[in-house]
């Protein structure tokens, strides 16, 4: 990795660059952004942003949403705002931040990168707190490197504000201080240390913050990790199935050449490679050590994903051929990885344009009678936020359909021979619906419409609506 003056002003060519990211992450982030239905956690957002900012958990998000509502109104496309504006800063700031780290040529690839990931696209067009995690933990783990790299203890301040900023707007971002103090740690006890070409005083000072701090939060902190604790494993995933989950949402050419970088780097720079290493390392580890346990997903490692962005950058810089006058040639694994990102990219906005809750509700519209009853077993399909008349819903089941372990047989048992109707709208993906479940469908109910979003990759997404008809058939099926 090269050590460009981070002081040194923007040329013309890099004006150039920095309008031209800023331009392509408006256009990828903003499109469709208020023509999508509310979906998952945004339903959260949307209805309760008035109380959770006043929370200490997470009250960034919330806040800059109840903003926004005040400036342009309460909508979907209010209520994404943020998030949107907040993933397009990630784009040119991490070419303007990391360039000083890995080069200008680096830092573009990582950027570029950036634009084409759909799983930054998703987040940076989804109303929750992610946008501001990655935006922060890019900020944080390169204002730790400078300030160790220059020994500034301005750095280290600003990285410090930084990272309470990203535990703001998520608590998991908690990790970023914890794993830049793991680095200090190695650093300053390995053997040879003397020799390391990073301030000794910097490390030092942030690991006594970090222990004077971590002390005094570790009532809070714990109390947190208790709540979090008592909503028990729900619907995710075990260590092995959550690691496979971590690459499919990194994508695996952004995985595969992040993981070879970080092996380049360890070889070249040992040092810096164990700052990248601790950097994406304890933050992975900690969530598989706890997914037996509590309910984790990949977005909770989103602070940590520029590193990821930097090493595959990185890679791609070390092996292009500079003497080559052939730019095609020379950069062939960027043009690659950039290639193999685009289906799923594309299938974000197709997914969208193709297939909306809307239109399940005005199936169900359609064809309701007076005591027609509605059950959606779609994690986060509000049916009412949607319909345009009150119908009487059922409350939520606190299930997943795909669980064998459910009785859904008896869930279902009250509707069975009610005289009125029961909709049943459910989702459709790759995963089968439970076997029990599918089974009391078949004897009980009639499909009435099913439609998968259009898509280029090799993700399922759909819809499907139920209605009880009161047929009925052995339980020996």
């Amino acid at each position: 990795m090269t050590n460009e003056d981070a002081q040194s002003g923007l040329s013309n060519t890099d004006f150039l660059v920095l309008t031209t990211l800023t331009v392509l992450a408006l256009m990828t982030r903003g499109y469709g952004l208020g023509e999508w239905h509310l979906m998952g956690d945004e339903y959260y957002t949307f209805y309760y942003s008035a109380e959770r900012y006043k929370s200490f958990i997470n009250p960034a998000y919330y806040a800059l949403v109840l903003g926004s509502f005040t400036l342009f109104g309460v909508s979907e496309w209010s209520a994404r705002l943020p998030a949107m504006l907040l993933g397009v800063l990630c784009i040119p700031v991490f070419w303007i931040t990391w360039r000083s780290v890995i080069g200008r040529n680096a830092a573009l690839i990582g950027a570029l990168f950036i634009v084409f990931s759909s799983w930054h696209l998703w987040h940076s067009q989804f109303s929750r707190f992610y946008t501001g995690v990655f935006l922060f933990g890019s900020l944080s783990y390169f204002l730790y490197y400078q300030a160790i790299r220059d020994d500034s203890l301005k750095y280290l301040v600003a990285a410090l504000a930084a990272m309470v900023a990203g535990i703001l707007f998520h608590a998991t971002a908690v990790m970023v201080p914890a794993s830049c103090g793991l680095f200090s740690l190695i650093a300053l006890t390995i053997k040879g240390s003397e020799g390391i070409d990073y301030s000794k005083r910097v490390m030092t000072v942030h690991l006594s913050l970090c222990a004077v701090i971590g002390l005094l939060a570790l009532p809070f902190l714990w109390q947190i990790s208790e709540n979090w604790y008592e909503t028990g494993q729900k619907w995710g995933y075990g260590p092995a199935k959550l690691a496979l989950q971590i690459v499919k949402y990194v994508q695996i050419p952004i995985a595969g050449s992040a993981f070879l970088g970080l092996i380049l780097l360890l070889r070249k720079d040992l040092i810096k490679g164990i700052f990248f290493a601790s950097g994406i390392g304890l933050p992975v580890l900690a969530l598989l050590i706890v997914s037996p346990f509590v309910s984790v997903r990949p977005d909770y490692m989103l602070y940590t994903m520029p590193l990821v962005f930097v090493l595959s950058a990185y890679l791609c810089e070390e092996i292009s051929d500079k003497r080559s006058s052939n730019w095609l040639a020379s950069y062939s694994l960027v043009i690659i990885v950039v290639v193999s990102l685009l289906p799923e990219m594309a299938s974000h906005y197709t997914g969208k344009k193709s297939l909306d809750i809307r239109e399940v509700v005005a199936v169900v519209e359609e064809a309701h009678r007076p005591g027609d009853r509605i059950f959606s077993l779609v994690p986060g399909a509000n049916f009412k936020h949607y319909a345009t008349r009150s119908y009487p819903i059922e409350p939520k089941y606190e299930g997943y359909p795909y669980d064998n372990d459910i009785p859904w047989e008896e869930v279902l048992q009250p509707y069975k021979d009610d005289r009125h109707r029961l909709w049943i709208i459910l989702p459709i993906r790759r995963q089968s619906l439970a076997k029990n479940l599918e089974n009391w469908l078949i004897c009980n109910a009639a499909l009435v419409w099913r439609k998968s979003e259009k898509r280029y990759d090799y993700t399922v997404k759909g819809y499907q609506v139920w209605r009880t008809n009161g047929r009925s058939c052995t339980e020996t099926q």
